[in-house]
């Protein structure tokens, strides 16, 4: 007679059920009952217990707080994290024949996309270029000159380019010049924090 093994909690090879075993208490899992007739004429009658519980997924992984979080795929080679430091802003055409490639300034901000932030002085007046590639340059000035510093992150870079290049460059034949102005985050100098900031798209030098 050939036997049948199946992995299961009993199997019972009998012409009828000799014995049936108690379901388990575990609400976790349920009793699943299989029968089916061998070549011999006998039947079987398989038990066996199944998991019900949910499967859950795997916690997600934690947000990047800094520079020195491990998991933070959005993170530049420094380790910043992608950063918004200003609010809305103005815009201003002044794109002209000899204005920089609205494809250099896109280029400035794929290159910023993976984080940072620049922190500028805002007691002289002057005006700071941030970044710059091929005709393109970005470059900021305090306006109100509160005294301290002011600060302003990647992200308001790239919006910024991405908007003027939208506005204004199809008009001028793939070319963009811009200026505009802003209220950046900063240090704690007269009047509060909120430094106002114009900032420009011009030729580099």
């Amino acid at each position: 007679m050939r036997t049948t093994i199946l992995s299961t909690v009993a199997l019972l090879l009998t012409p009828g059920l000799l014995a049936k075993p108690t379901p388990p208490s575990d609400q976790s899992s349920s009793l699943i009952i299989t029968t089916a007739s061998l070549d011999s004429g006998l039947n079987y009658t398989g038990y066996f217990t199944a998991d019900t519980r949910p499967i859950l997924a795997p916690p997600p992984a934690p947000a990047c707080e800094g520079p020195t979080c491990p998991d933070c795929p959005d993170c530049g080679p420094d380790g910043q994290p992608p950063y918004s430091a200003c609010g809305p802003s103005t815009f201003e055409d002044t794109t002209s024949s000899t204005s920089p490639l609205a494809s250099d300034c896109l280029v400035i901000a794929k290159n910023v996309r993976l984080g940072g932030k620049w922190n500028v002085e805002s007691v002289t007046g002057n005006q700071h270029q941030l970044v710059q590639f091929g005709t393109c340059a970005f470059g900021v000035e305090p306006k109100d000159k509160k005294g301290g510093f002011f600060e302003i992150g990647n992200l308001d870079i790239i919006d910024i380019i991405n908007d003027s290049v939208n506005k204004f460059a199809e008009s001028h034949g793939g070319k963009v010049n811009a200026a505009g102005e802003t209220d950046c985050h900063g240090s704690l100098a007269a009047g509060g924090d909120r430094h106002k900031v114009k900032w420009g798209i011009y030729h580099t030098k």
